[in-house]
């Protein structure tokens, strides 16, 4: 739990560096690394900025809205324990009973608890120096469905 953690803390310091040495672009109103998904009982989620951070041998995707220029929910985060830098499918799990520490996590709004994913898969479809890109599905703990996900994430 604690490798996870640092993980995600990782992706989240290297997005604030991204976005306080950023401003914003005039000349296009999108990013080419982004996240897609539909959410049940949601709104879809379509997140304007995703970064993939690599610690260790773990792969952490995170995917969020950006209003002013900081990132927030809603946001998607996936993790694989053990990754060795290619594609692939890779299921995800309750991170609690995880062997290899695979899961994804919504989060809808800011001030709640991350939904945790009970079983769905990721699946890497392209690698490259500076981007990751594939699809992901899962179900929750509490039932939420996370579908039809897509993303291309930037590797810093």
């Amino acid at each position: 739990m604690r490798k996870l953690s640092i993980l995600f803390l990782a992706v989240f310091i290297v997005a604030a560096a991204i976005f306080s040495g950023c401003t914003p672009s005039t000349s296009s109103s999108s990013s080419s690394y982004v996240m897609k998904a539909n959410i049940s009982g949601s709104s879809p989620m379509n997140g304007s900025i995703c970064l993939a951070a690599e610690v260790a041998s773990s792969l952490g995707i995170s995917g969020s809205t950006v209003t002013g220029g900081i990132a927030g929910p809603p946001q998607i985060n996936l993790s694989i324990g053990t990754w060795s830098g290619t594609t692939g499918t890779f299921p995800l799990t309750n991170v609690t009973s995880a062997t290899e520490g695979n899961f994804g996590q919504y989060i809808s709004t800011t001030g709640v608890m991350a939904k945790v994913s009970s079983s769905g898969n990721l699946v890497i479809t392209s690698v490259t120096s500076t981007q990751i890109k594939g699809t992901f599905s899962f179900t929750c703990t509490d039932g939420t469905v996370v579908s039809a996900g897509s993303f291309t994430a930037q590797r810093p």
